[in-house]
């Protein structure tokens, strides 16, 4: 008879630092929830060090009152939304947090409360980040006063983002209206499910941060490759690798990490702004907090602020806490050898070990029972072999599940842009609200440049209440869409960059400079001995008859008043007509530019027998000048 195993269910630890079920007494403090995914979490990190937790002590001392952290059920690998399949998968990946019946169905209606109980540092979709903020009860959520959000890069995935193998070639195409669904349509819609909990609440959502970057060394990127190539199960991206062309795959790694968060930060801070634009969503108001997080900071950068280790044991600080709290974390061993057992053998003893052993998933449990009926089912051999490959994937990840997210440095770098940037959302919202009330003066005309006149020659006000726009003083995400005329060069070479022009308050000049094409490579094609070198591009940026969206995350190092003028600029003719026979383009013609600033149309300029070569420029109309006398700038 196949015998199953009693469910063995693992309890959580849990935090005072960073309660879960989350209410405590009321009284003269602060009061702060936390809604999100790993980085709300604070992956790898102790549990007084999240950024979570560095804001809520940030904002009692803004405000000279204590403040609590009241409401954090967030998880490593939480999802917004749960998608196709996810419940079962879960129900059937963690039988042991359900005890009965009726608790797996009250999961399948959409209760996630039994995920609760595992450990929030093990990534799992559940509990949503949706759940998160409808479980908080009304009284509770109507006493809050700072609600922090996280959320939407489990949904796309960030492994298949970065992993070279998923979509070669046609990354773009199968990920930018996902990226747009779920960091637009979602988070806004997340963003009024978190006003209608919290209605008097400010709300900060956070954008992303850098995995990888151009300034990412190669050699320890392959180094992680050929690790992923020669484990037979793999430790964290999930396809396995064919380790060819490695220059490629780091390349163009680099070039999809760096596209993903550009795309993602237009539309999270396009979202923001709708919800600020909105009556019924903007309330005490909706802050974009940027990552802040430079090239310099990405994994393998010279000064990395997410956590580099993907061997087992990881040095992050959660490593013991989170190794201990793995469901059948302690048979990892024991299953990968199990695999090639398996598949070269019937092993009876061994199918009535493991089930012995184990408390899930259930579909290992059901293929291992059918084993013991049958030892000879080569199809149920295969089957019990890939679930224990799946389980030792599942665990490896976990165990190394740091990896990627951000450390201490950049936890505190969140925080303290968090900080700055409720300071001066409060000051500024007050200034305003003094400036609107009834019976208020009013600016003399001819005066100075109010921040009224400032947000509306940038193209940044909107018809609603001055507090709808007061963020964009800060730009945090640039969108090009440029238009090329058919006549353009064809295999443009050249690099091409945005530019922004700046002088502060004090007159200092400044500039911006953000590449806007990806890299290329050259390739030889054709047959040996008649090959010749081509311009190979990942993506046909600035090619003739060609319309391209560009999308630059400014790593919060960008005033909007600041700015004195854009342009778009080429770079040199690096190969220099080298090697003989290379034959690319170095003369580019735009037809037509459209400038977003924040999700704000703010420029669309067409342009007509405009021929730009290397180290030439073509300057935008924007932003209008700035009118004469004496200028007033919030900062």
């Amino acid at each position: 008879m196949a015998r199953r195993p009693r469910p063995r269910v693992k309890r959580p630890r849990r935090d005072a630092a960073a309660p879960i079920d989350g209410v405590v007494a009321p009284g003269p403090r602060i009061r702060v929830a936390a809604f999100g995914d790993s980085v709300m979490w604070g992956q790898g990190l102790k549990r007084n060090e999240t950024f979570a937790d560095l804001i809520t002590r940030g904002v009692g001392r803004e405000n000279q009152k204590p403040a609590v952290l009241v409401v954090n059920r967030s998880r490593s690998g939480a999802v917004l939304l749960e998608r196709e399949n996810q419940r079962e998968e879960f129900l059937d990946t963690y039988p042991a947090l359900f005890k009965s019946r009726p608790s797996r169905q009250r999961f399948r209606d959409g209760d996630d409360g039994n995920a609760v109980n595992l450990y929030g540092e093990i990534p799992a979709s559940f509990p949503t980040v949706k759940w998160q903020v409808d479980i908080v009860p009304a009284d509770v959520g109507k006493n809050i006063d700072v609600a922090l959000l996280t959320g939407g890069a489990n949904d796309i995935g960030f492994d298949t983002v970065i992993n070279p193998r998923e979509f070669p070639g046609e990354f773009i195409q199968e990920l930018d209206g996902k990226i747009r669904s779920i960091t637009h349509d979602d988070l806004l819609a997340q963003i009024r499910r978190t006003r209608n909990k919290c209605p008097r609440a400010l709300i900060m959502v956070f954008g992303y941060y850098l995995p990888l970057s151009y300034a990412s060394s190669e050699k320890e990127i392959e180094t992680f490759f050929e690790r992923e190539a020669n484990s037979p199960v793999g430790w964290w991206i999930n396809e396995q690798f064919n380790f060819v062309d490695v220059g490629r795959l780091i390349l163009e790694a680099k070039i999809r990490a760096i596209w993903a968060v550009g795309r993602a930060y237009h539309w999270m801070r396009k979202a923001v702004t709708t919800a600020n634009r909105s009556d019924a969503i903007r309330g005490p108001g909706v802050l974009f907090v940027p990552s802040g997080m430079t090239a310099e900071n990405a994994a393998f950068a010279r000064e990395p602020e997410v956590h580099e280790e993907y061997r087992d044991p990881t040095s992050d600080d959660a490593r013991r806490e989170r190794k201990d709290a793995i469901p059948r974390g302690k048979l990892l061993d024991r299953f990968r050898n199990a695999i090639p057992a398996i598949q070269n053998a019937a092993r009876p003893k061994l199918y009535r070990s493991l089930l012995d052993a184990i408390d899930g998933p259930e579909s290992l449990i059901k293929t291992l029972n059918a084993l013991v009926e049958n030892p000879n089912n080569l199809t149920a051999r295969f089957e019990a072999a890939k679930h224990l490959s799946d389980e030792v994937r599942r665990i490896q990840r976990a165990l190394i599940a740091s990896f990627l997210h951000p450390n201490p440095a950049g936890a505190r770098r969140y925080a303290d842009n968090a900080l700055k940037r409720y300071r001066e959302h409060v000051a500024l919202a007050a200034s305003v609200r003094e400036q609107e009330r009834p019976g208020a003066e009013t600016a003399a005309a001819g005066g100075p440049e109010t921040l009224n006149d400032q947000l509306s020659r940038y193209g940044m006000r909107s018809a609603r209440s001055l507090l709808a726009d007061i963020g964009h003083l800060n730009v945090d995400a640039f969108s090009l869409i440029v238009v090329t005329q058919r006549t353009s060069d064809r295999d443009l070479a050249p690099n091409m960059f945005l530019i922004i022009d700046t002088a502060d308050s004090d007159g200092t000049a400044g500039q911006r400079r953000y590449q806007l094409n990806f890299p290329y490579r050259l390739e030889r094609t054709g047959p040996v001995p008649a090959q010749r070198l081509i311009i190979k591009k990942f993506y046909p940026h600035f090619e003739p008859a060609v319309t391209n969206r560009f999308t630059i995350d400014t790593a919060n190092l960008l005033r909007l008043t600041d700015i004195r003028a854009v342009k778009i600029v080429m770079g040199p003719d690096e190969l220099g007509g080298q090697p003989p026979g290379l034959r690319y383009g170095t003369k580019w013609r735009p037809l037509r530019v459209n400038l977003e600033i924040n999700g704000v149309a703010v420029l669309d300029q067409t342009f007509d027998n405009r021929e730009i070569g290397p180290g030439e420029e073509l300057t935008l109309s924007y932003p209008p000048p700035r009118p004469q006398g004496p200028v007033i700038t919030a900062r």
